[in-house]
C-alpha cells in the first residue's frame, strides 16, 4: 500500500504536523515529545497538541524555547462527553477540531495521534495523511474507531498490531527510538572503546536498573531474589519510588510497598529516585550489568518490548531481562539480550548469576560494540526516515 521511499531530505521538510499526545510537553520526555523534536529538526512546522486543560475556549498556542515545536493548549466545550449520545458526542469533537485547526492557521499535511482516548475520529482533521501510533495496546472500544479513521497504524509492537488485524488499516512495526541522550552517551562509549576496552569488571558488580518500582507488573518475586542472591553486587536502580506517586486504588498495592520496603533495607541497593534522562544515562555507562524484570503476563504489553533495553544496549553493557518477544524476530542480532525462552521468569536469578559470572566474557570489546551499534541504528531521525518509507506516497 505504500512505497518502500526514503530520501536523504525529509519528505516531512515543510510539512505542517499535528501532533496528539496523551502526555503534556512538560514532565516526563517520551516517545511522542522525541517525535516532535525530530520531526522539528527534519524541517516540519510541528504542533504539540497538549491534553486538555482549564483558559478560554479559543485554544492558545506557545512556542517551545528550546525547539521549534509550537505547544497548543485547549478547553474541552463541554466535560464527560463520552457519556453523550454518539452523535452529539462526534459533533462536538467536529467543533473542538475547527478551533484548532483554525487557530494553528494553516492546512494540516500530517495529523499524527498517540492518543487513543481522545479524537478517535482522525477523519475530523482535514489532513492528507492521519496516523496512529500505538505504543501500548489500546482499550477495544477505540480499536475500531480509532484505526478506521486512520491510514497507517504504527506500533512498537507485533502484538499491539495483531489487535488492529480486523479493522483492515495497514499496520506497520516501528520499533522503539533511541533518545539523543543516550544516543550522544552511546558514541562517545564507542570513541572509548576504540581507544581501549577498560578495566575488567571486578567486585563490588554495579548492577544498573530504569523504571518505576512502583509498577505492579514487576516481577517482585524474582527480582528480590536477583537481589538477595547477589551480595557482592551493588543495584542501583533510577525511577520513581516515593508512594505519593502510587495509584492507591490498584489491586497490587499491598505487593508493591512490601517490595520497596525490602530494597530500602537491602544494603546492597542504592534507590536514586525520579532523575533527569542526561543523569541516568552517564549513571548505566558506569554499570556492569543492566536489569529489567517484568511479569510478562501481568504487563500491558505482555513484555513484547520495553523501550528501557533499547537503552540499556546503548550503553554495550549485558543486558539481563525478562522475555522480550521482539527481539526473538529474525532480524535482530543474535546475542544481544540474556533472557528466557519464554514469559516464565523462573529461570531469570539462576541467567542472571551466570551473567555474574561471565561478565570478562559479555564485556569484550566486539560484543559491546555490537549492542551499541544495534542501538544507534534505531535513533528517532532514523525512526523518522523508517516511517517515510512507509507513507512517503502520501507526503509527496
Amino acid at each position: 500500500m505504500f512505497p518502500d521511499t526514503v530520501s536523504e531530505v525529509s519528505l516531512f521538510a515543510g510539512q505542517t504536523v499535528l501532533l496528539i499526545s496523551p502526555q503534556s510537553w512538560e514532565g516526563l520526555t517520551l516517545s511522542k515529545h522525541h517525535y516532535a523534536v525530530a520531526l522539528s529538526e527534519a524541517g516540519a512546522h510541528v504542533f504539540f497538541l497538549n491534553p486538555p486543560s482549564g483558559g478560554a475556549l479559543r485554544p492558545r498556542i506557545t512556542s517551545v524555547p528550546d525547539a521549534n515545536v509550537k505547544l497548543i493548549d485547549y478547553r474541552t466545550i463541554m466535560r464527560a462527553r463520552r457519556f453523550l449520545p454518539q452523535r452529539l458526542h462526534d459533533a462536538l469533537e467536529t467543533v473542538q477540531v475547527s478551533l484548532i485547526e483554525r487557530q494553528i492557521g494553516r492546512n494540516l499535511d500530517v495529523v499524527w495521534s498517540f492518543d487513543p482516548t481522545r479524537f478517535r475520529n482522525l477523519r475530523a482533521f482535514r489532513s492528507n495523511l492521519r496516523v496512529f501510533h500505538a505504543v501500548d495496546r489500546v482499550e477495544e472500544s477505540a480499536l475500531r474507531p480509532i484505526g478506521t479513521s486512520a491510514d497507517v497504524v504504527l506500533s512498537v509492537s507485533r502484538l499491539i498490531l495483531d489487535d488492529f488485524a480486523e479493522v483492515g488499516t495497514a499496520g506497520f512495526r516501528v520499533n522503539h527510538g533511541l533518545s539523543v541522550d543516550f544516543e550522544r552517551a552511546a558514541r562517545t562509549r564507542l570513541d572509548e572503546l576504540a581507544r581501549t576496552p577498560g578495566p575488567s569488571p571486578s567486585p563490588p558488580y554495579k548492577v544498573g536498573y530504569v523504571g518505576n518500582l512502583l509498577h505492579p507488573a514487576i516481577d517482585h518475586a524474582a527480582f528480590s531474589r536477583i537481589v538477595t542472591a547477589t551480595p557482592e553486587a551493588e543495584f542501583h536502580i533510577w525511577g520513581p519510588y516515593q508512594y505519593a506517586h502510587l495509584n492507591w486504588k490498584h489491586s497490587g498495592v499491598p505487593e508493591v510497598v512490601s517490595f520497596i520496603a525490602f530494597l530500602q533495607k537491602r544494603p546492597n541497593v542504592r534507590l536514586h529516585g525520579l532523575t533527569h534522562p542526561r543523569v541516568v544515562a552517564e549513571g548505566l555507562g558506569k554499570m556492569d550489568v543492566l536489569l529489567t524484570c517484568y511479569d510478562s503476563e501481568r504487563e500491558l504489553n505482555r513484555g513484547s518490548n520495553n523501550h528501557k533495553v533499547l537503552e540499556y544496549l546503548s550503553t554495550g553493557k549485558p543486558v539481563v531481562t525478562n522475555h522480550v518477544s521482539e527481539y526473538m524476530d529474525a532480524g535482530i542480532p543474535p546475542g544481544l539480550l540474556s533472557m528466557p525462552g519464554t514469559t516464565d521468569n523462573a529461570e531469570l536469578p539462576g541467567m542472571f548469576r551466570q551473567v555474574i559470572e561471565t561478565l570478562d566474557e559479555l564485556h569484550r570489546v566486539e560484543l559491546q560494540e555490537r549492542r551499541i551499534s544495534f542501538a544507534l541504528s534505531n535513533t528517532y531521525s532514523g525512526k523518522l526516515r523508517e516511517i517515510e518509507g512507509i507513507v512517503g506516497a502520501r507526503l509527496r
